[in-house]
Order: C-alpha cells, then sequence, then structure tokens
C-alpha cells in the first residue's frame, strides 16, 4: 500500500487522504479509506445533496449514488485489511477518483501509526511505558484499539492456559492429573481469563457446556484466585 490524496469531480475541492495499491480503474484512481477519513468523505457526500451513513451493525459505508431512470440506488462498502491496516474501498473499479499529484503527505498518518502497532509483536507492546500510553494509542479507531487488546489478551490467555496445564500434570502438589485433566483445566482457565479480560470473540477450544459465574451483581473476580 502506498499512501495518497485523492479527489473526486462530484465533491468539489476536497481532498481525502488514503492508501492506495496503485490499481486504475480506466485510468481512474482506487483508494482506500481509514474510518477516519471515510467519516470525513461521508460528511462531504451529504453536504453534496446525497444520502450517506455508517451502519454500525455490519461495519459498511452507505452512498446513495444516482441510478437514473430506476431511481436512486446505495452503494455499501465493507472493510478490508491490508498491511496490518483496516480500510474501507469506496468507490473502488467504480468511482471517477482523481490520485491527487505533490499532495506532500506527512509521513506519520494515523494509518502509518495503525500499521506500525498491528506489525509490533503483542510481547512488545507490553513493554511500552504507561507514560508512553497516551501518545501510542490516542487518535486511533476504536475497533482497531479493540484488535490490539485482543492480541494483549491472547498472549495472557495462551500463558494461564500453559499454567494450568503444567500445574496438572505435577506442578501443583506434585500429582499428576493426566493430559486429558490437563486439558480440561487448561481451556477452563483460558475460558475464565477471556471472560474476566472481556475478549469479544472466544477460540473455539473452549468448551461452553461448563458455564463458569464469573462476575456477580456486587462481586468483582480477582484474577489472582484463578
Amino acid at each position: 500500500m502506498r499512501e495518497a490524496k485523492f479527489s473526486h469531480d462530484f465533491l468539489g475541492d476536497s481532498e481525502f487522504r488514503g492508501y492506495t495499491r496503485d490499481e486504475d480503474c480506466n485510468g481512474f484512481a482506487c483508494p482506500y479509506f481509514g474510518y477516519d477519513q471515510a467519516m470525513l468523505l461521508l460528511q462531504a457526500w451529504l453536504e453534496h445533496g446525497l444520502a450517506a451513513n455508517y451502519d454500525e451493525n455490519t461495519d459498511e459505508f452507505v452512498f446513495e449514488v444516482s441510478g437514473g431512470e430506476a431511481g436512486n440506488e446505495f452503494q455499501r462498502f465493507g472493510a478490508i485489511y491490508s498491511d496490518g491496516m483496516k480500510l474501507y474501498p469506496i468507490g473502488v473499479f467504480d468511482w471517477i477518483w482523481k490520485e491527487v499529484e505533490n499532495s506532500g503527505l506527512e509521513s506519520h498518518t494515523e494509518l502509518a501509526k495503525v500499521a506500525r502497532l498491528f506489525q509490533t509483536p503483542a510481547e512488545e507492546l507490553l513493554k511500552i511505558e504507561p507514560s508512553e500510553w497516551q501518545d501510542t494509542f490516542s487518535d486511533i479507531h476504536g475497533e482497531d484499539l479493540r484488535l490490539l487488546s485482543n492480541s494483549l489478551i491472547n498472549l495472557s490467555v495462551l500463558a494461564a492456559r500453559m499454567s494450568a496445564y503444567i500445574d496438572a500434570r505435577g506442578g501443583e502438589g506434585g500429582k499428576d492429573k493426566g493430559h486429558v485433566e490437563a486439558v480440561q483445566q487448561q481451556n477452563e482457565r483460558g475460558e475464565k481469563i477471556r471472560a474476566v479480560l472481556g475478549f469479544q470473540h472466544p477460540k473455539a477450544d473452549i468448551d461452553f457446556t461448563k458455564v463458569v459465574d464469573l462476575i456477580t451483581h456486587n462481586q468483582i473476580i480477582d484474577l489472582q484466585s484463578l
């Protein structure tokens, strides 16, 4: 992906920062936009008289386009992931986009910042000092932060599951409970950690037939007791 700025005749002099794979459609550019720039594009679309909205349920940007005699139609653009970035291919291979020449983009944009974070192993993220968290994680879309959070939770889950397995094989009390029991205990430990830390999409290795009452109305689980 290469960073660039793009314009559309319908939107006048407005320019939008995005990325390109250097694709083209009949000589026109094919841009991909981050969430914030897509929202600016949405607002500009509204200001020029056509409807547009962001559908939170499907994570899609929806734009009204002229449909001729059949009336107006709507096009939807869902997110893709490329080079560690979440991007929206709005109008790719369809709209008449133009790449702005000599746009003078800054080298450290939001998308580049997100890309660097996604390329950083979770183990390295843990080494970021708390005093640097504000600068590191500000101005990043919440869904991207959720993905980073999940990667850190996964690291905690892996450590907890291995610990549970080792304990069941004799690390705690010296009694080997066997592989089957150890796997069951590691899955239960992983389930608890994911639930307490708020992992959004639990993995398939968890057996949810055994429901664990982790948090009651007036109780907070102490992680050290898991």
